[in-house]
């Protein structure tokens, strides 16, 4: 059954889109008082709106940034109380039947469940970016066809290093939970037969057990992390030449006389919003802040996890008994 809204999640979604339309406004609120200043459009309107835009997008700003942590908190709670209970039901270990060791259930618990719970500020926050992208876009349509462009030259290699960044990272995430888990299985398992392994004299030799994915966990995260850099600064670089490529268009239109002095602001303005399509790898390659990558990853661990049946109790043991008057 699906959870329902709460009041930070709605207050989420409302704070995302006013946010959006604010910022697509400034650069023309800009534009129009840098008109004034100069005398095109003289009157105090242009300079009042651009006040009223810069207030509403600071308050939505604030709104977004303090809903995003609560609304992920919450979904996270909503989660772990899910799996508890979950495992709850199936009763004592020894009843799940193919289900992950004690450590693997920790690592789900602990940090699965935080992965998944980031996962709808992550796609709010993506999903209004993508539109703020498109919506400066078509102002810069509005000003200039050539703006446009200008600017969508760069979109193709944009998307293609997106699409590439996500193939490489995906797996590489999936594969860093997968080692991370089985570390902390090998220890849950270390721990608990402690005693044993004192009495045995094998300490060494359980330590050397215990961390021997410490390699596969380094070149996971060494790959992933190689994967970001790459992807940072081709993102980067490819950024600085849409947003030249654009201001150069309008400046040779400003030359020419086809653009008004504020319209030169506005470009440069939407210009930087546009970009936000490709700055959108940055979002995706912050697999440390638990970001959508992360969230997917996480989501499908718990699913797995959720997913384990009750099996047959342990050989020798009884089943529990319901006490007198049923479970309640």
């Amino acid at each position: 059954m699906p959870r329902r809204p709460t009041g930070w999640t709605l207050a989420l979604g409302i704070a995302l889109p006013v946010e959006a339309a604010t910022t697509l406004a400034l650069p023309a609120a800009l534009a129009a008082a840098v008109d004034a200043t100069l005398g095109h459009r003289p009157g105090p309107g242009a300079f009042v709106r651009l006040a009223l835009v810069l207030g509403v997008a600071a308050a939505a700003n604030a709104t977004a940034a303090a809903a995003g942590p609560a609304c992920s908190a919450e979904a996270t709670a909503a989660l772990r109380g899910r799996l508890v209970r979950h495992l709850l039901a199936l009763g004592p270990g020894g009843r799940l039947r193919h289900g992950p060791p004690p450590g693997d259930l920790a690592a789900r618990l602990l940090g699965s469940a935080g992965d998944a719970g980031g996962r709808l500020p992550a796609v709010l926050g993506a999903a209004t970016a993508l539109l703020t992208s498109a919506g400066a876009i078509v102002g810069l349509g509005l000003l200039s066809p050539w703006l446009a462009l200008a600017f969508l030259a760069g979109v193709v290699p944009g998307v293609v290093l997106i699409r590439l960044f996500l193939r490489e990272a995906g797996p590489v995430f999936a594969r860093y939970q997968e080692v991370q888990a089985d570390l902390a299985a090998r220890l849950s398992g270390a721990l608990t037969g402690l005693r044993s392994i004192h009495a045995a004299g094998a300490e060494q030799r359980e330590a050397a057990r215990v961390l021997a994915p410490l390699p596969g966990l380094s070149a996971a995260g060494h790959a992933l992390w190689a994967a970001q850099r790459r992807t940072a600064w081709q993102a980067t670089l490819l950024i600085a030449v849409v947003e030249v490529a654009v201001l150069a268009t309008a400046g040779t239109l400003l030359a020419d006389g086809a653009l008004a002095p504020g319209a030169l602001a506005a470009a440069a303005g939407w210009a930087a919003l546009g970009a936000g399509l490709f700055e959108q790898v940055e979002a995706l390659v912050a697999v440390a802040q638990a970001r959508a990558g992360q969230a997917r990853a996480g989501q499908a661990r718990a699913d797995e996890l959720l997913a384990v049946g009750a099996g047959p109790p342990p050989p020798g043991r009884p089943p529990p008994r319901a006490p007198r008057g049923g479970w309640g």
